[in-house]
């Protein structure tokens, strides 16, 4: 008896331990995986985020998942200088409408060496619609609750020789570089030119200064050179052209987001001078979602028949 009741207790003791060790294994095991997946998830958690909250998401789709990833996006500032800075010979070279008065008077010096000309500013202090647009667009995407990305304000020339980030860019290809690169990535796709009138691709109409109205356009693309970023532009025919079309950004840039996707787009916007909320839309090239197309169709149909209704209701009764 003594026996088996020591052969019990010496196998009790040995399932314990082997019991026990098991157990901590287990435990350290399935900590070890806990552990890996919260920061894997922490590590992710705003793109993660991005298709579980609205604006999150649309964000996303326009500026690109890297930017929410990365946490930070630029808005680059088209500086540039007075052609009186320039020497004589290279005015002279250029022409003599160089720092005429109503001609152009100020330039601008590309990483690859050309010279771009253009009248610039023609109210207020040099770069002030620059600097309205870009308050325009910090003040919309810096109050997203949903997205921590940082908004900086930096001059063209700072981030000349950076591609890998999202960078929304204030004025056209003459004044800004990074639009100037922007432009020759579109490659006459939405976008030929963009000095002294907008030349549009796709057979689009040529677009012009009124005296009663500016032109502005918005240029988006995915960052060929970065996948997850987008590359914006907002540039004008003058000065409230630029302004006007940050405006219309900083303002739309959800619906822009649930009508294209993620894909590119041209938006052209007419503007009254002096009045960049009067910016709207007068003409658009790019493949739209199939379901803005369909809402828009609805719309247009229940317009009709809300039309058709009021004149059935105006119209004498005999």
């Amino acid at each position: 008896m003594n026996s088996l009741r020591s052969f019990f207790d010496q196998a009790f003791k040995d399932w314990s331990v082997t019991t026990i060790g098991r157990d901590f294994v287990v435990n350290l095991a399935a900590g070890l995986v806990v552990s890996i997946f919260v920061i894997a998830v922490a590590s992710r958690w705003p793109l993660i985020r991005s298709y579980l909250v609205f604006d999150a998401a649309a964000f996303r789709r326009l500026f690109g998942p890297a930017a929410l990833k990365a946490r930070e996006m630029f808005i680059t500032l088209d500086v540039y200088q007075n052609v009186a800075d320039l020497p004589q010979e290279i005015q002279e070279k250029l022409g003599g409408t160089v720092g005429a008065p109503g001609g152009n008077r100020y330039f601008k010096i590309f990483p690859d060496g050309h010279v771009a000309t253009f009248p610039g500013a023609s109210e207020g202090i040099l770069g002030h619609c620059s600097a309205r647009g870009a308050g325009y667009l910090v003040d919309a995407l810096s109050r997203i609750p949903s997205v921590a990305v940082r908004i900086r304000t930096v001059a063209d020339r700072e981030v000349a020789g950076r591609s890998d980030a999202t960078f929304v860019n204030l004025g056209g290809s003459a004044s800004n570089i990074k639009s100037d690169d922007l432009k020759h990535i579109d490659g006459g796709r939405f976008l030929i030119d963009d000095l002294m009138e907008f030349k549009l691709g796709q057979g689009r109409p040529v677009q012009q200064e009124k005296d009663r109205s500016r032109k502005g356009v918005i240029l988006k693309h995915t960052n060929p050179y970065s996948p997850g970023h987008s590359l914006l532009m907002c540039a004008g025919l003058g000065e409230w052209g630029t302004s006007g079309a940050a405006w219309f950004l900083a303002r739309n840039w959800k619906k822009l987001s649930r009508r294209f996707k993620s894909r590119p787009f041209l938006i052209v916007v007419r503007v009254l001078p002096q009045a960049d909320d009067t910016a709207h839309e007068i003409l658009s090239i790019g493949q739209e979602s199939i379901r803005y197309r369909a809402h828009r169709v609805v719309r247009s149909v229940g317009a009709r028949v809300v039309g058709l209704f009021r004149v059935d209701r105006g119209s004498p009764r005999g």
